[in-house]
């Protein structure tokens, strides 16, 4: 697939960019479309999850799950519909927790909230935002993810959700289908809080959500 071998090849040159038309990320993937249709296809998780996957995935939840200072703060349900789940959307099926988990674990020693962890991974953890992959057909792995480092709002958003999920913090996505005053949306994160609330984390180095545009009703 064309599109799998650009994004093992994708530009690290590229600057964080807001713009289409001065996107080098973007140029390229048009390049690609004149040359590809994307070939997604649908499989069933029943004809491509095995034993093996999932145990693997539900050891390293529960892992995460009994290790984190900050479960006496969840409940089961908050484990089962917010960390348990192996994957974020439809992206390829793959090993990612593990890795996760010993990526970002140590970050629960020195942060005093969940929040903290969730602002130390969007910080550092190297995704940037281009806006030229909203041409990119397909949702990353998180392999997928941690190697080209580029994304917009989905891909940024599925990371930092699937990361939270690996050291045991309850988190998700939230969204915007469509904007009331521009076009296209915007989507952002989730997590559960010592206080059992839900908050809004976006890429900031407060880890605030800035919408600047107007939801639509």
């Amino acid at each position: 697939d064309p599109y799998r071998n650009f994004l093992r090849h994708i530009p690290s040159t590229d600057s964080i960019n807001w713009k289409l038309d001065s996107c080098h990320v973007g140029h390229l993937l048009d390049s690609v479309a004149m040359l590809a249709s994307p070939r997604a296809r649908k499989v069933e998780d029943l004809q491509a999850v095995t034993a093996e996957f999932l145990i693997e995935n539900i050891d390293w939840a529960f892992r995460a799950w009994e290790t984190s200072k900050y479960t006496r703060h969840y409940t089961f349900d908050d484990f089962l519909h917010h960390v348990l789940p192996y994957r974020i959307g439809h992206e390829p099926l793959t090993l990612w927790r593990g890795k996760a988990y010993q990526r970002y674990a140590h970050l629960l020693d020195s942060a005093f909230t969940p929040l903290q962890v969730a602002v130390d991974m969007a910080m550092n953890g190297g995704m940037r935002y281009n806006i030229g992959m909203t041409k990119y057909p397909y949702l990353q792995s998180y392999e997928e993810m941690t190697a080209s480092r580029w994304g917009a709002c989905e891909e940024m958003a599925a990371y930092l959700a699937l990361s939270l999920r690996a050291v045991g913090i309850p988190a998700g996505i939230d969204f915007v289908a469509a904007w009331a005053n521009r076009s296209s949306g915007h989507c952002w994160n989730i997590l559960k809080d010592t206080t059992g609330k839900f908050i809004e984390v976006g890429y900031d180095p407060n880890g605030e959500n800035r919408v600047i545009y107007k939801p639509s009703k």
